[in-house]
């Protein structure tokens, strides 16, 4: 296997001794990488921190070892958290595997501090769209395992090539890209925006919008407060009436501590005086391990269609224990008539 690898802005590599030596065993290189580059904040500077990531393999699986440097392990931003809940207020490092070599599709795997892990897959195709690159709906199979010691944290990531999908070809030319997140004092990011797509549709939809976000992970408690407003054209599809409206949604993510997360949300949507809906929720998760976590959840959702007025109160409950990357026992207790209480074993296949 012939490994292209490809640097940006702080990345890495890992394996760690017994799975490097477990690598030996079948004579398989190892890939080493130690210099990496800052690209946010900075443009292409060094990092403030240092990074050493090897990647190696067998007959059976990709292995890697991640060397995360940190001066200050006490103020490392990872929680315990759910699966795929691992985003930019947070410590992780992510490897980019590009297995068909075009540069257009990728498969990603995440893993925090903490041993959460994330991973998705990134499609290029997706940025023409104005849409995020990462999709981190699929599952896949792999195995992650980590430790935050006195001046850096470690990760090591085994991947098994049945979770990959390659070419069927002797010889393998694989893009890899190793990108670790230090949050630390992170300045607030906006971006402001007009939907270009739209403005060229105008003549066809009659519609225009307008969007503003804004984004910042202010601490390791405070992980990340969201605003978003959006104004311009609607259509009420309901009754087939256009109308001009928009949208005023704000998250925030409170980590109470390194078991407990709070999160916040409100929305509120309306066309003219005519139509309005919001949503306020409420979210306690305590994460016990990463494998066992309860879950409670309080959400009032409201509709107004002209002098209409239809709310709804739900109250609910999960406990979940997850023993594997896609098998898991559910709990659930709720208000829901349809769902009052519930027991849920998932098993995966082997």
């Amino acid at each position: 296997m012939r490994v292209r690898v490809v640097a940006g802005r702080g990345f890495f590599v890992w394996v760690s001794a017994n799975l490097l030596a477990c690598a030996a065993l079948a004579q398989a290189p190892a890939i080493r990488l130690t210099t990496f580059y800052e690209t946010w904040p900075g443009d292409n500077v060094a990092p403030p921190v240092r990074t050493t990531v090897t990647i190696t393999y067998d007959a059976h699986a990709l292995y890697v070892r991640v060397w995360a440097q940190d001066p200050d392990p006490a103020r490392v931003r990872a929680a315990y958290a759910d699966r795929d809940n691992v985003g930019p207020g947070d410590d992780y490092v992510a490897l980019v595997l590009d297995t068909r070599g075009d540069g257009r599709v990728a498969t990603i795997f995440r893993v925090s501090p903490r041993g959460t892990q994330a991973d998705g897959v990134f499609n290029e195709a997706q940025f023409a769209l104005g849409n995020n690159p990462d999709d981190l709906t699929p599952d896949f199979a792999w195995e992650a395992r980590t430790a935050i010691g006195d001046s850096a944290w470690t990760a090591e990531l085994r991947i098994p090539f049945t979770s990959l999908r390659y070419p069927a070809r002797d010889h393998q030319t694989w893009g890899v890209i190793v990108h670790r997140v230090y949050p630390r004092e992170r300045p607030v990011r906006p971006a402001a925006l007009v939907d270009e797509r739209l403005r060229a549709l105008e003549a066809l939809l009659g519609r225009r919008y307008g969007w503003l976000y804004l984004e910042a992970a202010p601490g390791r408690r405070l992980a990340r407060v969201t605003l978003l407003a959006r104004l311009g054209g609607d259509v009420d599809v309901a009754n087939a009436r256009p109308g001009r409206g928009g949208e005023l949604s704000g998250t925030l993510v409170l980590h109470a501590s390194d078991h407990l997360e709070l999160q916040g949300l409100a929305d509120f949507t309306w066309l003219d005086p005519l139509f309005t809906a919001g949503i306020e929720r409420l979210r306690a998760s305590y994460n016990f391990t990463p494998r066992a976590a309860l879950r409670l959840v309080v959400q009032n959702e409201h509709t107004r269609r002209d002098s209409a007025l239809d709310a709804r109160l739900m109250v609910s409950a999960l406990l979940t224990y997850r023993w594997s990357w896609a098998s898991a026992v559910y709990l659930g207790l709720g208000n829901d008539p349809q769902q009052q209480l519930f027991f849920k074993v998932q098993v995966a296949r082997p």
